[in-house]
């Protein structure tokens, strides 16, 4: 069957546009609500991510890890398309690994958001369009003696803001209410919030991200939770999460 003009005109205008805007307008994007973030507080910086893994409008597949640690002081969450995100962190940590043995040492943690910038955009610029990713990196930073909030993504590239929060996915701008509100509404600083608020918050953000569909284990309960100090990186075990859970009083806790 022929196609209108108007309609041909429609298609083309839209695969131009998804070209920029596919992240965004892209049929699965608003209905997942997966989030990854992080946030800093007076001691150190947090990262926590939902485990969701969707594969079409309507399933949850499977759960997975969406945080990988990549040094001592390092990790980096990832969201957007498995197969990419795969094959990025592949390539990264093989580079990586070649970098550290030329140097004979930790690789510094600005330097590791330089190599996986570059990795990122040169792997997207490969892939077809439905092939999108997004990474959001944390990590102490041994030379400025100071913890990190790195954005990366396929298209713009790494982004350095001197922020307290950030955060990725579909569900992201519903998390990054829960952050704003405690850093600008409440005006907390970042010397403010200990480590039990900081959690709090977290949690609270992964809730808002997820909805109420979504708050039952696996997806969400337990989240993978990281953070990272000036003296070392340690992972929330299920049981302490589930505790923090309790003490919030929402959702519906595992058996």
């Amino acid at each position: 069957m022929k196609k209108f003009a108007s309609e041909e005109f429609r298609e083309r205008i839209e695969t131009r546009l998804g070209k920029v805007l596919r992240p965004q307008t892209h049929k699965n994007a608003r209905r997942s609500n997966t989030v990854i973030l992080a946030l800093k507080y007076r001691d150190g910086v947090i990262l926590a991510a939902d485990r969701r893994t969707t594969t079409g409008d309507h399933v949850y597949s499977d759960t997975s890890n969406k945080i990988t640690k990549l040094s001592p002081f390092s990790a980096v969450g990832h969201s957007g398309t498995c197969a990419a995100i795969n094959w990025i962190m592949e390539i990264y940590k093989l580079e990586l690994d070649a970098l550290r043995a030329k140097a004979q040492e930790e690789i510094p943690l600005a330097n590791q958001v330089r190599l996986f910038s570059n990795i990122v955009s040169i792997v997207s610029s490969i892939l077809p369009d439905d092939f999108y990713s997004y990474f959001l990196m944390v990590g102490f930073d041994e030379i400025k003696k100071r913890t990190a909030i790195i954005e990366i993504d396929w298209y713009l590239g790494d982004k350095f803001p001197h922020k307290s929060f950030g955060a990725i996915g579909s569900g992201s701008p519903e998390a990054l209410g829960v952050l704003k509100d405690w850093f600008l509404t409440e005006q907390r600083t970042i010397q403010e919030t200990d480590e039990k608020q900081a959690l709090r918050v977290t949690l609270k953000a992964l809730k808002a991200a997820a909805g109420e569909v979504h708050v039952s284990p696996p997806e969400l309960s337990p989240p993978n939770i990281v953070i990272f100090t000036d003296k070392d990186c340690h992972s929330l075990s299920e049981d302490e999460v589930e505790k923090l859970f309790g003490e919030l009083k929402f959702g519906r806790r595992r058996k």
